[in-house]
């Protein structure tokens, strides 16, 4: 799924699906969450607290809510980011197939939100939580060993030419020497 970076919001570890996206629901939240699902993970944007699109592993749509709901005791890790109305508005057009909206109206299928301890197909692929611990510890030493000093040199150059292509170059302050 192709999503505007939007504003990092919260982290929530170790919760269920369904005590998620009724929190997400009853506060009404606007952005995207990203799940920890073990080996995988899970794209989902909600609007107003509602599901609009959702992706996993190919999965798109309802299927993926399906999934999630499993068998009610799959814990997850979500990243919570939020999304301006012209962001959501982006998401929505570069993700279409991903919708759960445009389903509704065709099938008129019911609301996009799940209720806790509701049964469905369960997740394929799941594992043990403790491995989404570790997952998600293994994220944050790459992270770590992220070249900072290669980063900052290609920011520096991309704002450069930024400035050049606006004719602000006269603002640049080279510190050669």
């Amino acid at each position: 799924m192709e999503l505007p970076r939007g504003r990092f919001h919260r982290l929530i570890k170790n919760t269920l699906p369904g005590q998620l996206l009724e929190e997400l629901s009853t506060g009404r939240f606007t952005g995207y969450c990203t799940l920890a699902l073990g080996n995988g993970s899970a794209v989902l944007v909600l609007e107003d607290g509602r599901v609009i699109l959702a992706e996993c592993s190919g999965r798109k749509g309802h299927e993926v809510l399906e999934a999630l709901q499993g068998d009610g005791t799959m814990e997850v890790s979500a990243e919570l980011h939020t999304l301006t109305p012209m962001q959501m508005n982006l998401a929505r057009d570069f993700n279409k197939s991903c919708s759960l909206e445009a389903l509704e109206r065709s099938e008129k299928r019911p609301s996009a939100r799940m209720q806790a301890g509701k049964t469905s197909p369960a997740w394929g692929n799941a594992i043990p939580a403790h491995s989404r611990s570790d997952e998600i510890d293994s994220l944050m030493d790459r992270m770590g060993e992220m070249d900072m000093e290669k980063m900052v040199s290609s920011f520096r150059g991309s704002c450069r030419d930024l400035l050049q292509k606006i004719h602000l170059d006269h603002l640049i302050q080279d510190s050669e020497g």
